[in-house]
């Protein structure tokens, strides 16, 4: 899903409209049974092992998707975050694995999954 477009010197109003606009996108693709993580500036970092039980966690009380959600160039709107189960950090991925190199120069997190995973279009 791409960002709303924002004009050149927009104002706070016009930036939270934009903002509220694009998380009603957002919200209208993510299902009730969805594990949403937003990868947010505020977010936490959580070590491997920690993320892993996370994970567990939500399949086990019956979330069955997987969501990551990265904001645009003015961020998550409120209702996004709120919606989240988790805010995470996206500093909380290790990107000096090799198995992450595909993803540093850019944002392609295919190789960033699981098999229940799904993305937001």
């Amino acid at each position: 899903m791409t960002d709303e477009k924002t004009p050149d010197n927009a104002s706070e109003a016009e930036n939270k409209a934009i903002l509220d606009k694009e998380g009603q996108r957002i919200l209208a693709k993510v299902g009730d049974r969805d594990y949403v993580i937003a990868l947010a500036i505020e977010g936490k970092q959580f070590p491997s092992e920690q993320f892993a039980k996370e994970l567990e966690q939500a399949t086990l009380r019956g979330l069955i998707h997987i969501t990551f959600i990265i904001g645009g160039s003015l961020g998550l709107s409120p209702k996004v975050k709120k919606r989240a189960n988790q805010l995470m950090s996206f500093w909380s991925f290790d990107f000096s694995s090799s198995a992450y190199a595909p993803c540093i120069s850019g944002t392609n997190l295919s190789c960033i999954h699981d098999s229940a995973r799904k993305f937001i279009s």
